[in-house]
Formats: structure tokens, C-alpha cells, sequence
């Protein structure tokens, strides 16, 4: 066993040695344990921390400065980490936690001392690799073995299962139940007496360092003998950690043992034996055998255990040849019984040497059974020889032979010391197949060490089970919320609420969620519950936070309600509000509910008409925002926003009337409305801009016709569709307006932006007869890019007639070659459609020749023309160039 690098080792000692509260006896003898401790773990020939590395906390003014220096040392740790403390030790009346005092502590104030679970959590923000060693000498600090290492005293698991992760131990001065000893005369308290001795002489019988598990046998028999309080330690079974050289040689001058009794003494009979080949130790065992069974199997065993592993590997071979099958195995359950791990991996490579067998497999697989610790040395021995099938068949038996929860930790935790992650993920997934309940409490031990994202792994493979257990859950989502999973937090709480979809369960669930400090979980849980609950159960869960006092809750699931159902239900969670007396919250929601979009604004509009509730409904409509609000970074963001636009659409597709919210915007003052009317062109609203502006016309034909002379100056493609209105209707004021003639369509089609929006605003106006002349002629002052655009759009809103009134002026004017090169443009443009009606329209104008040639190109027949059809026409030699 190496000692820890210093160099990478910190140590906070921490120590009260007098107090305020005259409740709490000084104990001057902690001053010189944290001394004396300090001086000894600087000492070169002990341990030899470089100066800044241990750091002394004399008389800690605030449990934060103990804990901040803690953290700083677990942060710079990537060997060891040793805290220690010293002083009085008290117990929480109200969970049993062990907490360590301060100078201004006072027994009456559990809050005013250290509780020993934030020590704990501070020590794990140390890495996974880092080994960790915490010392207490004070009263009952035993406590820390109930939640130790692993968290407080009432915690579902012990520090027996939590602790034995790779790299962590407890060292305690007394039981949970007992008061620690100093002596007035005595310059330390007991514990740490004997341990500054041990440091200072060394221990008998050592070998170059003192592992912390001899440290602590050590001072067992000493404070023992001497009729002291008993320590007590948690050490994993996969951590071999030692932060003291033994001393013992240097000081006594002991001349070591030259030949140290060897581990397996062998009789002087059986010695010449050993040293010969292993087909002659062989024949000796077989020999042995007649008269001497035992003898012949302890002969095998010795060369199993003592031979190199190339010899092993032969005696092996020559007993399976001899049909010695029973003999071979001995040999192997010897060998992985007593090897080292890094011999037991030189066996399998010679035995795999041979080429054939299952002799490395059976090896790996009887190596399997041995300790967590030689488990993972052997693995990373076999991995660095490339024995890849050998490994399988090792974990696997290692995995075969795990028990409980401390079997499993220990194996997984020694892994991850070996720096075998792969390995260590296998046990835990593993364990996750035995049951639910052994999964939990797994993943429960795994947190308490600090590793969240494997604990949160097995959560989720048991999530059926967590989610039925409030304590379980709520571990579960404090972890994910600590790792910043909001994903896995929303699945757990979404499968909690159909697991029990009743109002009290969830309710029950909330209270838990809320009191744990999780207060954005608790509200994540209620809007799960809204997206999973029907309509009534979630108003009867809303009564039930009513009546438990939680108004915020109830309120934020109403609205979550409304939210994650049809519209039309709001007016059910309205009705409910007013049940439990709250028409204040009801009208917020009505109100809240003319943010949402259009559509849903619409449905919750009709459903309101259905029941008859016309006060609510003036409501909604009361809460549209009033006008349109162009925002500065961005010319076409309305911040009237797309619900008017969506309201009156889907108004009108339900057939129902829409005249309110029409009305609403066609009385906005004349700068509002003219910009209502440009930002409804500009976000292709312009099937509702027409809606508001016949609204006008039908409410108020005098309003319409001051509206007109204000849109002349600006809007004129509005200006015209509302004189096409007023002249369409009738109206006293008919004759007050002056008829739109087919030059002002031309002019509006040629200026517009896009020409068929134009198109169909002025169609729908009643300006049919002065469109057409418009389209006949589009074609001689707009390029050909412009025509297919028109054409798509004009096709795109059912326009058919349109669109041909387009093909046709195209005839009026070109020659055959031109118009022949206009349809291929058609054609390529994929409006096949149009391309086939132009050479259908114009057949008798193209001749033969151009005729045939579009038809092949169209794949249509070639149009049949009368004989007596009239001549080519004769067209404006120019392409389609603006004129």
C-alpha cells in the first residue's frame, strides 16, 4: 500500500475548545490536538503535507467558514482529503443528526452548531477518486455511522451501505449513544491521544505505512485496555488508504525479521517437490494420491499458489490431458483463491497461451468470488493484457455473487477507484433488474456518496416504483434538480401523476415537493397534472388546494388548465371559480384567456354565445388589446398581434358573426386605422382587412366615406377597395363616390408588391370588369419572373379565371415565337396547367410547327384547328420588358 501523495492531499483541522454558552464546558486540551495533529501531518517522516496544504480552524467563527474551507480543500484534493474535528458533540432533538458545536453554540439552538449532514455533502464535492477520511473526537459522534458518510441519522440507508465506496472512511471517537473523554491532566482528549502516540512511535509489526484500518485496531486495544470510550470506523472494503509512514522502524532502531515466516509454510517433505517441473509435480500428486489424498491436494495447491504462472499454466495442460479434470480444478480454484490479482491475470494469459480450453474463463470466473477490491485490480490486469472474454466472464461471476446493496456499492465503488467506469456501470445495471425496491435503495446510497447521475440512472429504470413512494420522489427530483435535468424531473412527475390521478394524491405529493424546498417542482407537478387530469378532477384537486390554504397552487393549475385544454373548457374552470367563491380570479382568467391565440380565442367566444353568457363574452372581447402598436425593431411585428387576424377568421369559418371584433378595429381613429389596414396587408391578412372594411361599409356608410378621403393619401389600394364597396352598396352615399376605373387598376396591380393580392382585394370589391382589363395587359409591362409569381398566387387562391384573363392578354400582343417561348416558361416553371391552356387559347395563332412542337413538350395532343381558322397575328417585337 503507497502512502497518499502528499502534494495532492489537503487536511482541514477543526476544533472548539471554549465556548460561549455556559451550558458547554470548555476542553482547553483541543487547542494542542489540532497542534500537535497539524505538526505531525507536516512532519516529512510521517506524512509530510506541504505548507497550505493542511489548514487549521482554531475556535471557527460560523459553521460557513468550517464548510468553506472544507470545500476549498475537497476542490484542490485529488489523493486524499482528511478532515478532522474536535470538540463538544450534540444531537438534534428533532432528527437525531450529530452536530458538531462551535464557540458560539448553544445547546437549546440546534441551528447555532454544524450539523454533521453538511459537513458530509462538502467532503463529497471531493472527486470520485479522491479517498476521504473524516476523524471526529467529540460526544456521540458515532452518530455519524447512521448517516456518516452517507447523511443523517434517520436516513432510510445506513452508512453500512453508504459508505463503502472506493476511497471513504469514518474514523469516530465513541458510539452514537456515548460522551467522548478528556482528562484535566492529560495535554489531549483520550481518542486523539493515542493518536498522536500512534503517529509519533509507529505500530509494531507494521510494514512502511499504517493503513487507517490498523490505525483503528490499534486504538481499539489501546483505549480498550485502558477502559475508554470505544471508537468505531466505516472503512469500504475497496479502499486501502493511508495518509502516516510507520515510524516504529526508525525510532526503536529494530533490526526486520531477514526471513519473514512465509504466507503458505511448506512441509520440508513436500519442498523438493515444488522445485521441479510440472509434469513432475504431477506425477508426484498422482503418487501422493494412493496413500496421501490430502497430502496430493496440498502439494497441487502450493504449486498453484507458489509457482510462476507460466508453470501453473502447464500443470494445468498436463492434468486435463491425464484426464485429471477434478485435480485441475483444484488447482484453479487455488490459484483464484490465494494470487494476487495481477498474478491471477498472468495465470489467464497462460492459460489462454495454449489456444483452446475454457480453463481462463473458469479462472476468471472462480476469480469472480473473491473481494470488490481484488476484483477490480484483476479486471484492469486482464484489461491491459487484452483479455476481453476472460473480463466478461469475471464481472459477470462478480456481478452473479452481489447480495445487497453494500455488496453491490462495494464492487461498483471499486471500480470506479480502479477507474474501470464501464465495469461499474454494468453492476449497477444489473442490480436495476433484481427488484424496484433493491433499485431505490441503491440509487438512495448513491446520492448519499455524492454520485447523482448514477442514482438518477436507476431512479429512472425504477421509475414506476419511485414515483409511489414521496420520500423516493422527492430524492429523485432534488437530484435531478441538482444536476440540471428537467427533462428526467418533468418524466418522473408526469408518470406521478398517472400513477395517482386522484385529487388527494396529488395533493398529498405537492405538499411533500413544496416542504422539501422544491418549490418549481411542486408547480411543475400541478402542471402535469393539468395536462393529464380531466377537466373535473383537476377542479376537484383546485378545490382541495382552495380549502388547504395553497391559493398560488390553485390558481397556477387553473391556469395551466386553461392552458393545456380547448378553449370552450375555460368556461367550466370560470364557473368552478365562481363555485368557491373567487369572480375575481374568474374574470383574470377570461381575461387571460384573450392572450391566447385567435383561434382559441374564437372557440372560447362561440362556446360563450352557446351558453348564453354575453357578460363574459364582452369580457373577452373587452381584453384585445385596443390597437395596433408597430414595434421599432421590426415593421411588420404588430403588437395588436395575429390574434384579431385569427379571431375573425375563425369566426367566419364557423359562420358566426365576427361584426365585434371587425367593428373593433374599424372604428380605431384614422392614423390607427389606416395602419391596422397596411399591417393586415403586410402579414397577408387580407381577406380580414376586407372584413373590416365592409364592416364599415354595412355599421356606417358616412364613417366609411370620411375614412375613404383619409385613405386617398395613403392606402390608395384601400381607397379603391372601399369606393368598389360603397359603390356596390346601397347606401346614401353611392353617389358621393366617384367608380374606379380600369386605368386606376392597372396603375394599383402594376405598383403592387404582390400584384395578386391586389388582384384579389379588388375582385372582391366588386371590381371585376376593371381587374380583367388590368390582367389582359399585365403581361406587357412585367417580366416574365413577375407573370409566374402572379400566376402561382392567383392559382394558389382558387382564382382560375383570373390567372386565364392573364394567358390571354399574353395573345393579344405577342408574335407565335414569342408566345411560343412564353408557354415553355410556363411549363418550366411547373404551371403546366396554365402552359396547356395558353396553347389550347392561341393554337390557330402558332402555325403547325410551334403547335406540335408544345404539344410534345406538354405531352397533350396537338389541337385540332379549323381550316378556315383566321391568320397568325402579327405581335410587338419585345420580350417581356417593362413599357
Amino acid at each position: 500500500m503507497e502512502l497518499a501523495d502528499p502534494q495532492a492531499s489537503y487536511a482541514v483541522l477543526v476544533g472548539t475548545s471554549t465556548y460561549v454558552s455556559a451550558e458547554l464546558d470548555d476542553i482547553p486540551p483541543v487547542a494542542n490536538n489540532l497542534q500537535k495533529l497539524g505538526e505531525l501531518l507536516e512532519d516529512p517522516s510521517i506524512w509530510g503535507l506541504p505548507p497550505g496544504h493542511c489548514v487549521r480552524l482554531p475556535q471557527p467563527a460560523s459553521a460557513a467558514e468550517v464548510l468553506d474551507a472544507v470545500r476549498e480543500a475537497a476542490r484542490k484534493a485529488t489523493d486524499m482529503l482528511l478532515v478532522y474535528y474536535a470538540g463538544h458533540g450534540l444531537t438534534d432533538p428533532g432528527s437525531d443528526e450529530l452536530l458538531l458545536t462551535l464557540p458560539t453554540s448553544d445547546p437549546d439552538r440546534p441551528y447555532s452548531s454544524l450539523g454533521y449532514e453538511a459537513l458530509r455533502r462538502e467532503v463529497l464535492h471531493a472527486g470520485h477518486k479522491t479517498h476521504k477520511v473524516v476523524v471526529l473526537d467529540c460526544c456521540f459522534s458515532g452518530l455519524a455511522m447512521l448517516g456518516g458518510m452517507g447523511g443523517s441519522a434517520t436516513s432510510s440507508v445506513t452508512l453500512a451501505e453508504r459508505s463503502r465506496i472506493a476511497g471513504s472512511y469514518l474514523l469516530t471517537a465513541c458510539a452514537p449513544t456515548r460522551q467522548a473523554l478528556w482528562l484535566e491532566d492529560e495535554p489531549y482528549t483520550a481518542f486523539t491521544g493515542e493518536l498522536v502516540r500512534l503517529l509519533e512511535d509507529g505500530l509494531p509489526g507494521g510494514g512502511q505505512v499504517i493503513e487507517v484500518d490498523r490505525i483503528y485496531e490499534h486504538l481499539l486495544a489501546q483505549l480498550t485496555s485502558m477502559r475508554r470510550p470505544v471508537p468505531h470506523q466505516r472503512v469500504s472494503d475497496t479502499a486501502r488508504i493511508a495518509f502516516a509512514r510507520n515510524r516504529y522502524g526508525a525510532l526503536a532502531q529494530r533490526t526486520a525479521q531477514p526471513h519473514p515466516a512465509p504466507v503458505h509454510p511448506v512441509p520440508k517433505a513436500l519442498l523438493p517437490m515444488l522445485r521441479e517441473q510440472p509434469r513432475a509435480i504431477a506425477e508426484h500428486a498422482a503418487r501422493l494420491r494412493g496413500s496421501d489424498p490430502a497430502e496430493a491436494d496440498q502439494l497441487l495447491s502450493l504449486a498453484a499458489v507458489l509457482r510462476p504462472a507460466q508453470e501453473v499454466a502447464s500443470l494445468v495442460w498436463v492434468l486435463r490431458a491425464a484426464g485429471r479434470d477434478e485435480e485441475a480444478r483444484g488447482v484453479l480454484v487455488a490459484v483464484a483463491g490465494e494470487r494476487e490479482p495481477y498474478e491471477l491475470a498472468d495465470c489467464v494469459v497462460a492459460l489462454d497461451s495454449a489456444g483452446d480450453g475454457d480453463d481462463p474463463e473458469r479462472l476468471a470466473r472462480l476469480a469472480g468470488e473473491r473481494g470488490a477490491q481484488d476484483v477490480a485490480g484483476t479486471v484492469k490486469a486482464l484489461r491491459a493484457a487484452g483479455q476481453t472474454s476472460t473480463v466478461e466472464a469475471l464481472v459477470t461471476a462478480a456481478i452473479d455473487h452481489l447480495r445487497t446493496t453494500e455488496t453491490i456499492l462495494g464492487l461498483a465503488g471499486a471500480f470506479w477507484s480502479a477507474e474501470l467506469d464501464t465495469e461499474a456501470e454494468r453492476v449497477l445495471q444489473a442490480s436495476a433488474t433484481s427488484s424496484d425496491e433493491e433499485t431505490t435503495r441503491l440509487a438512495a446510497a448513491l446520492l448519499a456518496i455524492g454520485r447523482e447521475d448514477e442514482a438518477i440512472g436507476l431512479y429512472l429504470r425504477a421509475a414506476s416504483a419511485v414515483v409511489r413512494r414521496p420520500t423516493e420522489l422527492v430524492r429523485a427530483l432534488k437530484a435531478m434538480d441538482a444536476r440540471q435535468r428537467p427533462d428526467d424531473a418533468r418524466l418522473l412527475l408526469r408518470l406521478a401523476v398517472e400513477e395517482a390521478p386522484t385529487a388527494e394524491a396529488i395533493t398529498r405529493l405537492y405538499d411533500g415537493l413544496w416542504e422539501a424546498g422544491l418549490r418549481e417542482w411542486a408547480l411543475g407537478l400541478l402542471r402535469q397534472a393539468a395536462a393529464v387530469l380531466s377537466v373535473e378532477t383537476a377542479v376537484a384537486l383546485a378545490d382541495v388546494l382552495r380549502g388547504d390554504g395553497h391559493d398560488e397552487a390553485m390558481l397556477h393549475l387553473v391556469r395551466e388548465m386553461a392552458g393545456a385544454h380547448p378553449a370552450a373548457r375555460t368556461v367550466t374552470l370560470v364557473e368552478a371559480l365562481r363555485s368557491m367563491g373567487r369572480p375575481l380570479d374568474a374574470i383574470r382568467l377570461l381575461t387571460d384567456a384573450a392572450h391566447r391565440h385567435g383561434e382559441q380565442i374564437a372557440q372560447l367566444l362561440i362556446a360563450l354565445e352557446d351558453t348564453g353568457n354575453r357578460r363574459d363574452w364582452a369580457r373577452v372581447l373587452a381584453a384585445l388589446p385596443e390597437g395596433p402598436f408597430a414595434r421599432p425593431d421590426d415593421p411588420l411585428a404588430w403588437d395588436f398581434g395575429a390574434r384579431p387576424i385569427e379571431v375573425v377568421r375563425a369566426l367566419d369559418a364557423a359562420g358566426r358573426d365576427h361584426g365585434e371584433v371587425s367593428g373593433a378595429l374599424a372604428s380605431l381613429p384614422d392614423g390607427s386605422f389606416a395602419e391596422a389596414l397596411r399591417q393586415l396587408r403586410a402579414v397577408g391578412a387580407d381577406d380580414v382587412a376586407h372584413h373590416v372594411l365592409g364592416h364599415l361599409v354595412r355599421t356606417d356608410p358616412r364613417a366609411a366615406l370620411r375614412r375613404l378621403r383619409s385613405l386617398e393619401h395613403g392606402s390608395t389600394l384601400d381607397a379603391a377597395v372601399l369606393r368598389g364597396l360603397l359603390r356596390a352598396a346601397d347606401s346614401p352615399v353611392r353617389d358621393e363616390v366617384t367608380e374606379v376605373s380600369s386605368d386606376d387598376v392597372v396603375t394599383l396591380v402594376q405598383g403592387a408588391t404582390v400584384p395578386a393580392t391586389a388582384i384579389h382585394a379588388l375582385t372582391t370589391a366588386g371590381l371585376g370588369s376593371q381587374v380583367g382589363v388590368a390582367l389582359e395587359g399585365f403581361t406587357r409591362h412585367h417580366p416574365v419572373e413577375e407573370v409566374v409569381a402572379v400566376l402561382r398566387a392567383l392559382r394558389g387562391d382558387g382564382l382560375t379565371e383570373e390567372a386565364h384573363l392573364v394567358v390571354r392578354g399574353a395573345g393579344v400582343w405577342m408574335f407565335p415565337e414569342l408566345y411560343r417561348d412564353f408557354v415553355i416558361a410556363l411549363h418550366d416553371a411547373q404551371l403546366r396547367e396554365d402552359a396547356v391552356y395558353a396553347l389550347q387559347e392561341n393554337a390557330a395563332a402558332l402555325g403547325p410547327a410551334l403547335r406540335k412542337q408544345l404539344a410534345v413538350l406538354l405531352r397533350v395532343a396537338v389541337p385540332w384547328v379549323p381550316p378556315d381558322a383566321p391568320p397568325q397575328r402579327p405581335g410587338a417585337r419585345r420580350w417581356f420588358g417593362r413599357g
